[in-house]
């Protein structure tokens, strides 16, 4: 609170005060007394009136600058915040903020500056000054739209071959009660993978894409040596209220050096803010995906995908999705089973725990029904019901700017209504990432 000395001197009596009796000189006294504490109040009042104005006035602003950098909304943010530090220079939260999507905007230089005003404050948080070293590491050169990326790494999986967990399974309609080849049985092995990609990304309306190849060489079980291929391009754009967002992807895999599956999917989904404060947004996305296996052409089959998305992302640090949905999947030839659908239930999240430390969890289950019986002649009139639940989980860190560790977990259950498709599989392991400028 400022006080003007002048004002408040001023409510002081300027004339001077005669002797008179004792009782009214007190009278008087008491009387100029009060009204320079009312005088002295009234300014104070005042004070503390403008003071809470602008205190309501600039949370009002820096609220929606942060719902602006929520959305991807650079430019309107960066006018709010310029707007509260101007206003109040000693707001660090809206300098830190300012720098930071100047940074994420590729303009270094004004990035630099708001850091260098920030440095000549005095006691910082260890965590904002890890945070502003950071970005100033990664705000020295301007950022390319496109990126690249190569990585090497090791593993270990469980039952690679998603083999059964009994060894022995039952025939009803033979009576017989068959082992497993070794071949079928569940295989453990370590593996070496090769990774390699590049991307376009634009944020949060443009076009973007990419493309990624993935090459897993096992130590003994060669037949299940792969090679993925995978491509995809999209166009974000706003619609009204809605992020919407389009895509087309293709990919291929190969297995033990043989081509095994060619995928070919367009979706596209759209999404809107649903709370005051951007944090809650919802919407839907569907997809059509072509599974054409190669070797196996009677297992081709068009896949149609609907859900409904739920996103909550309270800060730029935290996002979980939920989805929840239906499949329907179309058998194109004489596939066992025929057509199948269900539904899907899917949940994302991204937590940045610190600049250099990013964990992504991953969780999906599947519960599928087949419109006809497997195979009446061995397992007789019984119709398969899988329900395939999955976890994924990465924990990422920032050895250097273009240097990242990756761990990563996988395990996968799959409980069928027919026991020789019951299953469990697992993998491990660890990568380095190249991130080139």
């Amino acid at each position: 609170m400022h006080f003007r000395s002048g004002a408040a001197t001023a409510c002081w009596p300027t004339h001077h005060i005669f002797r008179m009796n004792a009782v009214l000189w007190a009278v008087g006294f008491a009387r100029l007394i009060g009204q320079c504490l009312l005088c002295l109040l009234t300014l104070m009042g005042s004070a503390w009136a403008a003071d809470a104005s602008n205190q309501v006035s600039d949370e009002q602003v820096y609220e929606q600058a942060q719902l602006h950098m929520r959305k991807g909304e650079t430019k309107e943010a960066i006018r709010n915040l310029s707007i509260l530090v101007e206003r109040s220079p000693l707001h660090l939260g809206a300098l830190l903020d300012l720098a930071i999507v100047y940074c994420q905007s590729n303009k270094q230089q004004e990035a630099q500056t708001r850091f260098d005003k920030l440095a000549q404050f005095s006691e910082l948080p260890p965590a904002i000054e890890e945070l502003i070293s950071y970005y100033r590491e990664n705000c020295r050169v301007p950022a390319s739209a496109w990126r690249s990326f190569a990585s090497t790494g090791i593993g270990r999986t469980r039952n690679l071959n998603q083999g059964p967990r009994d060894e022995y399974f039952y025939l009803a309609p033979l009576n017989l009660t068959l082992q497993l080849a070794e071949g079928t049985r569940p295989r453990n092995d370590g593996f070496k993978v090769l990774e390699a990609g590049i991307s376009r990304s634009s944020s949060p309306i443009g076009w973007y894409g990419g493309a990624f190849i993935q090459q897993v060489d096992y130590d003994v079980s060669n037949d299940y040596d792969n090679l993925l291929g995978d491509a995809k391009v999209g166009y974000r754009f706003k619609k009204d209220t809605f992020n919407v967002d389009v895509m087309g992807n293709i990919s291929h895999l190969s297995l033990g050096q043989k081509s095994y599956l060619t995928s070919t999917a367009a979706s596209i989904s759209a999404m809107r803010p649903v709370s005051n404060d951007g944090s809650w947004e919802a919407g839907g996305a569907a997809t059509l995906t072509d599974r054409n296996y190669l070797t196996m052409p009677d297992y081709r089959a068009r896949v149609v995908d609907v859900r409904a998305l739920l996103q909550w992302r309270p800060t730029a640090d935290l996002r979980l999705l939920g989805e929840l949905g239906q499949i329907k999947d179309t058998a194109m030839g004489n596939r066992p089973g025929g057509n199948s659908g269900g539904e899907i239930f899917q949940l994302t999240s991204q937590w940045q725990l610190t600049p250099r430390q990013l964990v992504e969890l991953f969780h999906r289950q599947t519960w599928l029904s087949d419109q006809s019986a497997y195979s009446t002649a061995f397992f007789g009139d019984v119709k398969r019901h899988p329900h395939t639940a999955s976890w994924n989980a990465a924990w990422r860190y920032q050895l250097r700017e273009d240097l990242h560790l990756r761990l990563t977990a996988r395990y996968v259950s799959n409980h069928d209504t027919l026991s020789f498709f019951n299953y469990q599989t697992s993998t491990h392991g660890i990568a380095l990432e190249w991130w080139p400028k």
